[in-house]
Parts: structure tokens; sequence; C-alpha cells
């Protein structure tokens, strides 16, 4: 069954290093669509792109808020949207994706999957800025965020062990690096270094 399935696949090269993945299914409700950026995980950019996942999930151009986000979406048949960071052997993936309705329940013909796949595209590209560069009241907060989410892995006895484990194995491998950084690294982020990372 999963070689059926993975011969489904469908990818298309769309530009060196950007491959489309296309997997037709027709036994679902929903579409779903999601965005992955991988960035070899280093010491230096672990909290950046954590970072830049909780502050880009805060709001775009056209969307300012999470409430006006939120708002559009429920217009879109509640479409789901969320930003979140993976990690993957090497690799720190920031993933953006959305889940919708598939258009053919609709009524009348209507269309959502290209409002959601436009959606997601003005979270990735047309962030929310400030005098060019990331709010800084989305910065200072989701730093606060994340720290606590760094300290809340600390916290937890059994995970930090494993943790601590496989960074003693990998000692000095890009293994050996948590995939939301440190909360030293993250007080170090301001907007305007987080603001050149992402345009990196």
């Amino acid at each position: 069954l999963r070689r059926i399935r993975m011969a489904n696949v469908k990818c298309f090269n769309l530009k060196q290093g950007i491959n489309l993945f296309y997997i037709p299914e027709t036994k679902f409700k929903t579409n779903y669509i999601s965005i992955n950026i991988h960035n070899e995980i280093s010491k230096d950019t672990a909290s950046l792109c954590a970072l830049l996942s909780d502050v880009l999930g805060r709001g775009s151009e056209k969307h300012p808020t999470e409430t006006a986000m939120s708002e559009y979406l429920q217009e879109l048949y509640g479409a789901a949207f969320k930003v979140d960071i993976k990690r993957k052997g090497k690799d720190q993936i920031l993933a953006l994706s959305a889940t919708c309705v598939n258009d053919k329940f609709l009524p009348d013909g209507e269309k959502v999957f290209e409002k959601v796949s436009e959606f997601l595209f003005d979270v990735l590209l047309q962030p929310k800025l400030n005098d060019g560069v990331f709010d800084k009241t989305y910065v200072s907060q989701e730093k606060l965020n994340l720290s606590n989410d760094i300290k809340a892995m600390i916290n937890d006895k059994r995970t930090y062990s494993v943790w601590r484990l496989s960074e003693l194995i990998h000692k000095d491998t890009p293994y050996a690096i948590y995939e939301l950084g440190s909360v030293e690294d993250v007080e170090k982020i301001t907007p305007e270094a987080l603001y050149e990372f992402y345009q990196k």
C-alpha cells in the first residue's frame, strides 16, 4: 500500500533547490498544503529559525494580527493554519502548513484552496513589518514564549535526560544542537537580526 501511495507522488523541480511535491488523493474531504524550508542546523541559527517560525505566525501585511488571520480563515470555511519547527537529521525545517475543505464539497462552485494557498505565501513572503524589520512587540513576546518552551523541556526530567544523552553522544556535531536553540541565544536576538536571517 505504501509503495502504491508513493508511486502517486509527483515531483516538479521549479528552480534549483525548490521542489513541488503533489500527491493527488480523492478519498479525503480536505486539502493540505505545506511549505518546508530546510536549513542545516547550527548553533548560530537554531534560535533564529525557531523564533522566526513564531513571529511569522503572528501576522502578515494583509492580516497583521492573529485575530485578523483567524477571522479570514474562518471565512474560508474554517481553514486551519500553522507555522512550526521540525527536525530531521541535520536539518532544521521551518514548516508553514494549511488545511482547508476540498473545493468540490463547497456550494455554488466556491473555491477556497487558491485563497488558502495565497494566504500561506503571504505569511511567508509578506510578513508584518514595522520600520523595515519585524514588529518589535511580536519579537519581544515570542522571545519570551520561546525561552519558556526551552525551559519547559529542561524541567521535564525524562525529555531532558534523553536530550542530554543525545547531546553527549553527538558532541560537536549538528545532532547535538537543540532544534529550539538555547535561552542565551534567544535573548541576544534583535528584530533587525531576525529580519536579516529571514532574508537569507
